[in-house]
């Protein structure tokens, strides 16, 4: 049930609410399995990061499942990865986020998610620091090649650095290896945006729509990417079906305040940018390095504000 639920969690999408009760199961079944812990954190911290709940109803949950792991096996490195992803988005605070990846790096280099995490999460989009984060993503590569989710954790680094070329490469790679995984559509299609290849990025979130049962992720993107063909009319009908949608389940502030950037509503931008930071969603980190911020949030003056707001080390 543990390796199930690390399965489904690696395609992200809906498929994390699968694999948190397949986290769940093992856990029943082995009260003291310590990886099951840690992956019930991690799929906690993935629903409220992909917005499939809102983060205030899972984020203590986290912490908690983590530490429970680390008090029945202290030598167990996930539990820290868990707890690093954790200080992350959801505290915010740098130093204890970067010492609890560095500590699961410690007690096993060879696992994978430390690597891919740390590097993206972390070093990309906190420090900035692309060079370092393509290092783990490598190496995350090399102890799994045939894992599509670490081709695509190289992609998204590679896309953060502007490297959208070699992010396209690594997408289709991850696509051969996994083409149901939702991740790996949606990671090409933001590569295809990168490089202003606006039609096929549409392709690739229309298939990442198809895949997932249109989660909000590329439901938003592919708003974006309309925008960019200057087709505002259909951009603007699938805003106001993603506002109907929010009227009903959680829809992530961060992704809205994006999709109004694009549709130049600036200041309806800045008001779900700062809903996003009360909420502690995981993806406002993101808005000081990645490149699918447009231009005219970057230039605006209240963009530095929020970067301030978010504290960035």
């Amino acid at each position: 049930m543990y390796l199930k639920g690390r399965s489904h969690i690696a395609r992200r999408g809906p498929s994390i609410l699968t694999g948190i009760e397949c986290f769940k199961q093992a856990i029943e079944l082995d009260p003291d399995f310590a990886f099951a812990y840690a992956g019930y954190a991690d799929a906690l911290s993935l629903t409220a990061s992909y917005a499939l709940v809102h983060p205030q109803k899972v984020i203590h949950k986290v912490k908690e499942a983590a530490e429970k792991a680390i008090a029945l096996d202290p030598e167990h490195s996930e539990p820290y990865c868990s707890l690093g992803f954790y200080y992350t988005f959801f505290e915010r605070n740098w130093k204890e986020a970067k010492k609890n990846f560095l500590t699961a790096i410690k007690l096993n280099p060879q696992h994978t998610q430390t690597h891919y995490w740390y590097g993206l999460d972390y070093l990309c989009w906190v420090e900035g620091n692309f060079e370092e984060a393509e290092k783990h993503a490598l190496m995350a590569i090399r102890l799994e090649p045939l894992s599509a989710i670490c081709h695509i954790f190289y992609s998204l680094i590679l896309h953060s650095a502007g490297n959208f070329k070699k992010a396209l490469m690594l997408s289709k790679a991850g696509i051969e290896l996994d083409g149901n995984s939702f991740f790996c559509h949606l990671s090409e299609g933001n590569a295809y945006m990168g490089l202003q290849l606006f039609d096929e990025a549409i392709i690739s979130y229309q298939n990442t729509i198809r895949l997932s049962n249109n989660h909000q992720f590329p439901a938003n993107a592919i708003i974006w990417a309309y925008c960019k063909t200057g087709n505002f009319e259909k951009a603007n009908s699938l805003f106001q079906e993603l506002i109907e949608r929010s009227t009903k389940e959680y829809v992530s502030s961060t992704l809205l305040g994006l999709s109004s950037a694009y549709m130049n509503n600036l200041d309806a931008a800045f008001i779900y940018f700062d809903k996003a930071f009360n909420d502690y969603e995981s993806l406002i980190v993101s808005l000081k390095y990645e490149h699918w911020v447009p231009e005219v949030v970057l230039t605006d003056s209240r963009y530095q504000v929020l970067l301030d707001k978010i504290g960035y080390p």
